[in-house]
């Protein structure tokens, strides 16, 4: 492959154009913009500034040959003066067109737009500096919808997926190093993680008001299984399947990790969701509203039960329950889909404060 500059005269200015001759004897002529001489130069300014023109275009040529040969090799190019911000959401269209988890990246790109106050950021921008004022950005600066701090766990969450972002344009050959192996995640913090209790989930389960309501349903189906919010909104009734042998059972594939997943469920726990209309491919719990999950704390609080719980508050429930119950730990990680084991050992905490109740109960005989 041969890359050649050329010329072309105009009026009042040169302009700049390559061809790009290949082996098989095809030819392609590539417009470069942006560049132009005078094309009578009367003063020492006018020439220098050809000069610098001239120098330019040359190296645009050494640019586009080492892309077109890199292209030939099947080697990445790297794109320093891409958009970061459009790359975030470019991986968030992708994953939402492969049906997968994206509420998490579009957040992380609301909160990339107000640090770079309405400008956009490049990836040459991108390195350890960067990062490190972009989680302080998120730990300092940075607010929730409502007006309110990041809490730190909050901001350890958008910064992974910062950090994941940088990882994958490093993956895909638009940039050369990846700073984020160099910078330090933040660190999470053990927080106290609201659950029902079983005679708590019991006041629930007999108030029936769950029978009217599509959301309440898929929470109190949530106590039961540890299923997101997000795989409940996408499952599917051709996914509930039965055999001889195992009883019922989901096959799906959680949403935020893409790994796939039996669950089994009990008899009773089926007939949560046996009566749901639809036909064999339709939703099981069709009509859910993420702006409907507020029923559920209102219905919590309705039911005289004093704890702040949100949906997702099922999912720490199922974790409670089975482990109160003397499921083992790997079990429970697994029901749960959790990638590490540690994550699920945070429910042990929980376990351990019903237990000290628990040493309670008998009274003192002496």
């Amino acid at each position: 492959m041969r890359v050649t500059l050329r010329e072309r005269k105009h009026k009042n200015y040169i302009s700049f154009y390559l061809d790009v001759y290949y082996s098989q004897g095809q030819r392609d002529r590539v417009t470069i913009k942006g560049l132009q001489k005078i094309l009578n130069p009367k003063t020492t300014e006018d020439r220098q500034r050809n000069k610098d023109v001239q120098r330019k275009a040359e190296i645009k040529v050494a640019q586009l040959r080492n892309e077109y040969e890199n292209q030939l090799l099947g080697i990445p190019t790297p794109k320093p003066r891409a958009s970061f911000i459009k790359y975030a959401d470019q991986i968030s269209e992708a994953k939402a067109a492969a049906g997968s988890y994206r509420d998490k990246l579009d957040a992380i790109i609301v909160q990339l737009k107000k640090y770079a106050d309405g400008k956009d950021i490049l990836f040459e921008q991108i390195n350890e500096n960067w990062m490190e004022n972009f989680k302080s950005f998120l730990l300092k600066r940075a607010r929730t919808k409502h007006g309110e701090p990041f809490k730190t766990n909050t901001a350890s969450m958008y910064f992974d997926k910062i950090k994941f972002l940088v990882h994958q344009a490093h993956n895909d050959g638009i940039i050369l190093r990846d700073p984020a192996l160099n910078v330090r995640s933040i660190k999470q913090i053990d927080t106290h993680r609201e659950f029902l209790e079983l005679s708590e989930l019991k006041i629930l389960v007999e108030s029936r008001k769950w029978e009217e309501d599509i959301m309440l349903r898929a929470f109190i189906f949530s106590c039961y299984t540890g299923l997101r919010y997000i795989d409940l909104s996408k499952l599917k009734l051709d996914q509930v399947k039965q055999s001889e042998e195992s009883g019922y059972f989901i096959d799906f594939t959680h949403q935020k990790t893409q790994a796939f997943e039996r669950l089994y469920i009990a008899d009773h726990v089926y007939q949560l969701i046996n009566d749901l209309a639809g036909d064999n491919k339709g939703l099981v719990f069709r009509g859910l509203r993420v702006s409907d999950k507020v029923n559920v704390r209102a219905w919590v609080k309705e039911c005289g039960i004093p704890k702040y719980i949100t949906f997702h508050s099922g999912r720490h429930t199922n974790a409670t329950l089975l482990l109160y119950h003397k499921a083992d730990l790997y079990t429970v990680s697994q029901i749960l889909g959790h990638k590490d084991i540690k994550t699920t050992q945070i429910y042990l905490h929980a376990i351990d404060e019903k237990l000290r109740e628990a040493s309670t109960l008998i009274p003192n005989l002496f």
